[in-house]
């Protein structure tokens, strides 16, 4: 873990307090403030490293372990439904849920820990309570998807079923070739684009493993989270971020938004755009479209919300299709921007992790422009286009649609 510089954070013992239960005298870790959800609450480093768990220690990779600084926070207890997450990328304890003044602060103790080196029965008596906690290893997909997990978790997850959705096959195999497709998506998301104002924070929902989409937003978003149902679906992601040798080469899409944009597409304006991306992109979160709230338990709202080739993915009807758009739009703050694209006529189906679909929706250009009549849009600030998708394509068309949230008077 890389060393940081010295903190200007105000003392943990102005936030925090363990309090001794007089009765067993179990610890728990109570807060001194009000904290507000996404917060962070205060940063975190290594005292010590170590290759193997021990009661105290927090995972921060597949392979290293360490005692926590302060020590303080190697205290917090455990739940099923925590108010808190140790980040290991940005080093933050952060705030899952609404903190007030004396909460008890609690994690998810497998967020962290793939093996835990003590489990025990866990009476937390939360609805959501997964019993016994020996780490995630021991977790069920759907356990795994309603928390926040740790990066080296979703990836050692993916290790433990291998079977699963492959990220790089997928992407050697849509985005390789540069087509007239790609022409026209890029031309409709950099118009719509310049329709964001600046500082905006934007969500992609169900945007697997690729970042093309997300190119276009770089320049007008000041942060950008990735989000998708597969919970090991961000390795290659991953890989890009740290600039990992062998990662996917994103540098063609990058040259092509450039020139839609009307930037000379130079080696240096690539490579700036890219570094651009890196530090806009925020979090890499587990979503559920399916869900009323798709980001459950994270409780956030976006200026920008984006579902790409994702929707009719997620849905065997139109009816279901209609609810899944309509949870994506929920994320979405009055006056902000939803861009949805979606395949008409899809023929062929892919099966992705533990969903129990057969088929996809049949649907049409104008189910889609009706359904929109149904969400709180704007509908004066509708922009659509319908491309015909290539011939060896397994769908007919795909529909775009750039329209901004109705704005409510106060």
């Amino acid at each position: 873990m890389a060393q940081q510089p010295p903190s200007t954070e105000s003392p943990l013992s102005t936030k925090l307090e363990v309090r001794v239960d007089p009765v067993n005298g179990y610890r728990a870790a109570h807060s001194l403030v009000n904290v507000a959800i996404d917060d962070p609450m205060h940063p975190f480093r290594a005292a010590q490293t170590q290759t193997q768990p021990d009661r105290m220690s927090i995972q921060i990779s597949a392979t290293e372990h360490i005692q926590l600084e302060p020590e303080a926070l190697s205290l917090i207890n455990h739940s099923c439904q925590p108010n808190a997450f140790f980040d290991t990328t940005r080093q933050q304890l952060l705030c899952l849920r609404t903190i007030l003044i004396g909460d008890e602060i609690t994690i998810f103790y497998p967020a962290t820990e793939w093996q835990m080196a003590v489990g025990f029965d866990c009476n937390c008596g939360t609805t959501d309570c997964c019993g016994y906690i020996g780490g995630a290893i021991d977790l069920s997909p759907s356990q795994r998807q309603q928390q926040r997990l740790a990066p080296h978790i979703l990836q050692l997850a993916a290790k433990q079923n291998p079977t699963q959705f492959e990220a790089r096959a997928y992407l050697e195999e849509y985005f390789l070739e540069l087509n007239t497709e790609y022409q026209a998506l890029y031309a409709f998301w950099v118009a719509a684009a310049q329709r964001i104002p600046p500082g905006a924070q934007a969500l992609e929902l169900g945007v697997g493993p690729t970042l093309y989409s997300s190119f276009p937003l770089a320049t007008a978003c000041a942060t950008i989270d990735l989000a998708d149902y597969v919970p090991h679906i961000f390795s290659e992601t991953q890989k890009w971020l740290r600039r990992e040798q062998g990662s996917f080469d994103w540098k063609q899409h990058v040259q092509l938004v450039l020139q839609t944009e009307g930037v000379a597409p130079s080696a240096a304006n690539i490579a700036g755009r890219e570094e651009q991306l890196r530090q806009r992109i925020r979090d890499l979160l587990p979503c559920n479209i399916r869900q009323a709230n798709p980001l459950s338990p994270l409780q956030r709202q976006y200026d920008v919300v984006t579902m790409h080739y994702c929707s009719e993915a997620a849905a065997e009807s139109r009816q279901e299709w209609s609810e899944v758009v309509r949870n994506g739009a929920n994320l979405l703050k009055p006056g902000g921007l939803f861009l949805l694209s979606v395949c008409t006529g899809l023929q062929r189906f892919r099966q992705y992790a533990d969903q129990q679909l057969s088929r996809a929706p049949d649907l049409q250009p104008e189910d889609i422009h009706h359904h929109l009549h149904t969400l709180d849009m704007d509908m004066e600030t509708l922009e659509r286009q319908t491309l015909p998708a290539p011939p060896s394509y397994p769908y007919t068309a795909t529909v775009l649609v750039a329209v901004n949230k109705r704005r409510h008077n106060t």
